[in-house]
């Protein structure tokens, strides 16, 4: 089987530098909330700032696994394998479809189904 790669360095590398980031960002950030409000008022703002915070966590989460699931579908490639129609439109839905047809599929065909799975989600994320 053949997997797209992308090698642990530029992995590291990329995480590691979107951490900082957020990291560097985020300390000044609070700080600046906090310290803008009355001493009274600063369990209300460490508050308000907490909950919007998880609130773009989870808008983010959520936008993003949209996006990499609309991407997903487009870029796997099937139809070469002959597949009965339910397996592909198992396998085009979603990772978990895919692997889920490959196990019932079998044979010769069945890594050929997750090895176009992984290609396309890891396109998906690119």
């Amino acid at each position: 089987m053949r997997f797209p790669s992308t090698s642990s360095p530029s992995i590291w590398w990329t995480s590691s530098n979107l951490g900082a980031g957020v990291a560097l960002a985020t300390a000044p950030a609070t700080r600046n909330i906090i310290m803008s409000t009355a001493l009274d008022k600063a369990g209300v703002a460490s508050a308000a700032n907490d909950a919007t915070r998880e609130l773009g966590g989870a808008i983010d989460v959520a936008a993003g696994g949209s996006l990499v699931g609309t991407i997903y579908s487009a870029p796997i490639k099937l139809t070469s394998l002959a597949l009965p129609q339910a397996a592909n439109d198992a396998a085009s839905e979603s990772i978990g479809g895919a692997f889920g047809a490959a196990g019932r599929i079998g044979g010769e065909t069945g890594p050929q189904i997750v090895c176009a799975a992984h290609e396309a989600f890891v396109t998906a994320f690119a």
